[in-house]
């Protein structure tokens, strides 16, 4: 393929991505039983599902820990820590994360925090 078709199939997969990411977090804002903290931390996972594409379980533990390092700073910033612990929990019931892994990712939410 050449360089430009190559260009123009990236700026339509980016677009597309955009557009997917705008939909989603419009979706999340509909919610009117769902607090702002809870809709914010979600957009930002969401957003991150798709960049990093998680494709399985097997995955997600790794993803957490990715998140949390890459958004540690605006997680602390928006004071979401709480949620994101709660939608750790979430995780760990359904034995997609351990404890250990919980701890991992709050460890590094909170070495930005202090």
């Amino acid at each position: 393929m050449h360089d430009a078709g190559r260009a123009l199939m990236d700026a339509e997969e980016e677009d597309e991505k955009a557009w997917l990411t705008q939909y989603a977090s419009d979706a999340l804002d509909e919610f009117d039983d769902v607090s702002w903290e809870e809709k914010e931390l979600m957009k930002m996972w969401n957003a991150f599902t798709r960049s990093y594409s998680i494709w399985s379980d097997a995955y997600v533990a790794r993803g957490c820990t990715i998140f949390a390092v890459r958004h540690a700073r605006e997680l602390a910033a928006k004071k979401l820590r709480q949620n994101f612990l709660l939608h750790l929990v979430c995780l760990w019931e359904r034995g997609l994360v351990t404890g250990e892994h919980i701890v991992e990712c709050l460890a590094a939410v909170d070495a930005v925090a202090a």
